[in-house]
């Protein structure tokens, strides 16, 4: 059983395992399914075949590199807990919480939990996420050297944007473009590698990234032997 696998992997308690696998199963078999159905002839489809086989290892990984302790409690407080359509009532239903979202990102192969990422690391990704929901924009960033997906706190208001400088780039009037300080992020360079040069995640799928190819491999059931 699925379940039996993450509460072994990952260290979390039976109730744990049952509601974050509950959160999943419908996605991964029904994505699944398109494959067996002989529906997967589409290249969107493919993709969908793909990213749910990328599923159970990206929640066994995202769960073993958060610290013990938490790792309950994310699932109690509903990280975990992915918003699902409901066709009867032609809804949706139900939020994503910040790790289901983050299983998305890494199914996606948008970012990795790059080697020796530590249990610290992690836990101060974990509490911006729980702790700033607010605050944060919709739009992550990735670090471009190792690929771990850093949340990105909302601008201000232009009004609030001060000029502390000027780039020598110029506009195309001729104009020294400005340098703005909007204020401090929640992280101003990885805090795993101290790489600076950070990405928007939707666009890390334009390049290969090097830490993407080990990304699918990592996450490739095909190439892991599972706990009997």
């Amino acid at each position: 059983m699925v379940q039996t696998h993450i509460q072994e992997l990952a260290g979390v308690t039976e109730e744990a395992a049952e509601r974050v696998w509950e959160m999943f199963m419908p996605w991964a078999v029904e994505a699944l399914t398109l494959a067996v159905e002989g529906r997967d002839e589409r290249e969107d489809e493919i993709e969908k075949r793909e990213q749910a086989r990328r599923v159970p290892l990206a929640v066994f990984g995202l769960l073993s590199a958060l610290p013990v302790d938490l790792r309950s409690i994310a699932v109690g407080a509903g990280a975990f807990d992915r918003q699902i359509y409901d066709h009867e009532a032609e809804q949706w239903v139900g939020e994503t919480g910040w790790a289901c979202d983050w299983v998305e990102s890494l199914i996606a192969l948008k970012s990795t939990l790059p080697d020796g990422l530590t249990f610290e690391t992690a836990e101060q990704i974990a509490e911006v996420l729980e702790n700033h929901a607010a605050e944060l924009d919709d739009l992550n960033r990735v670090c471009t050297t190792c690929g771990l997906r850093i949340p990105r706190r909302r601008l201000p208001p232009l009004s609030e944007w001060r000029i502390i400088g000027w780039t020598d780039e110029t506009s195309p009037h001729g104009v020294n473009k400005p340098i703005y300080d909007t204020g401090p992020q929640f992280f101003e360079a990885c805090p795993h590698c101290g790489g600076e040069r950070l990405g928007f995640e939707m666009h890390m799928l334009e390049r290969g990234y090097p830490w993407r190819a080990a990304a699918a491999q990592a996450l490739d059931l095909r190439r892991v032997q599972l706990p009997k």
